[in-house]
């Protein structure tokens, strides 16, 4: 079986060192596998006895050391740039999905869901009117 199947856990550590100035030195990157752990969760499924057994691969972060001071133009410019990112990442997904993809139909229906049109109901059509009724 491979890792992804059997589940894995990955530790990485992260040791960052500041200079006199308050920035950041340099850093060092530590990246373990976590002998004889699986990495699975069990969901239950529904009204039914059933459980989904989900394996995968789980990352765990650990920091140590001083990351420098805070400044709030640095914090502003990483906050906006991830959310725009996330935002180009979204956008680029749904595209994706909805015009590339083999199940592109099957994608649509699950993602956008059509809703009714009510200008008919909203003007005053009698035959719309009385469908609500």
């Amino acid at each position: 079986t491979t890792l992804r199947h059997k589940g894995v856990i990955l530790t990485v550590h992260i040791s960052c060192g500041t200079n006199r100035d308050g920035g950041i030195s340099e850093c060092d990157y530590k990246v373990r596998k976590v002998p004889h752990a699986e990495a699975k969760i069990s969901l239950p499924l529904g009204t039914h006895n059933s459980v989904q057994s989900r394996h995968g691969v789980k990352i765990v972060f650990t920091l140590t050391g001083r990351m420098g001071r805070f400044e709030w133009s640095a914090f502003m410019l990483a906050w906006v740039s991830a959310a725009a990112m996330f935002k180009i990442i979204s956008l680029f997904v749904d595209t994706m999905l909805r015009y590339i993809m083999p199940l592109r139909d099957v994608y649509s229906l699950l993602k956008w869901e059509q809703s009714v049109d009510f200008s008919d109901f909203k003007q005053g059509c009698p035959r719309a009117l009385k469908a609500v009724e």
